[in-house]
């Protein structure tokens, strides 16, 4: 009950202390407008390989490009900048409002995966636009698709009919939010599979794809006997959405 009783009150402060500083960004978004690095690009995520790889090769062509990872991964630690959404020693809106003006808006372009900034309210978006930086969004997935629609498009077959999320990412108010931001003011949107053309018309079909061998050595797999076997590997923690038991009826 006292937690519950806290977290009300902490959320309150937060929201006061949003509006207390949106004056004070109006005021940095003219003042801040052109301190700016060339050719520059931060990528925001949370932690995953994939992000890093594209940093790397971004540098190899010679662009300024960071990453910046929203919260903690033992799974994956390298990054240039790591975002913890909920610091202890200050309340969550001037966490953001630090980073912001630290880091963020110092980057020419943003490029924002699953449509995730550093705030949870989305002020960051226009006070970007405002400062003439441009917004790139990459859709990976259950981030942008609506299952009702995918349903009654594609009946027979579709991604989300065996939802591993019981369609809590597309459904959630907060994704809502992430949506009508990114329509609002995402200068390009991104889409990693073709099907998502059904939520995003205007979406340019950027696929994933595998890093050069200078940035990730091959591995000895001495382990597999170097002969003609035709081998097949599926890994995956969403069988639902990314189709195991199609696959295993097909092998």
């Amino acid at each position: 009950m006292w937690r519950r009783f806290y977290r009300s009150i902490w959320r309150l402060v937060e929201a006061a202390m949003l509006v207390l500083i949106w004056p004070l960004n109006q005021v940095f978004a003219v003042l801040f407008r052109n301190r700016v690095r060339p050719r520059s690009v931060l990528h925001i995520c949370y932690p995953v390989h994939v992000v890093h790889y594209t940093v790397v090769l971004l540098r190899q062509h010679g662009f300024d490009a960071a990453y910046m990872a929203l919260g903690d991964s033992e799974d994956w630690t390298e990054c240039d900048y790591r975002f913890r959404r909920y610091a202890k020693w200050m309340p969550l809106t001037l966490t953001e409002f630090w980073w912001f003006w630290r880091v963020v808006s110092r980057y020419q372009t943003l490029y924002l995966h699953y449509m995730k900034g550093i705030s949870e309210a989305g002020w960051e978006w226009p006070i970007l636009k405002r400062m003439g930086r441009r917004i790139v969004v990459y859709h990976s997935g259950c981030e942008i698709r609506d299952r009702d629609r995918n349903m009654h498009l594609h009946p027979e077959m579709n991604i989300c009919q065996d939802c591993d999320y019981n369609a809590l990412i597309c459904t959630s108010p907060h994704n809502h939010l992430l949506k009508r931001l990114t329509r609002r003011y995402a200068d390009l949107e991104l889409i990693t599979t073709p099907d998502m053309r059904d939520f995003v018309p205007h979406g340019l079909h950027f696929p994933f794809f595998s890093p050069l061998e200078d940035v990730i050595p091959p591995r000895t797999r001495s382990y597999w006997p170097e002969n003609k076997s035709f081998r097949i590997v599926h890994v995956t923690n969403h069988p639902g959405i990314e189709g195991t038991k199609h696959i295993e009826a097909a092998v």
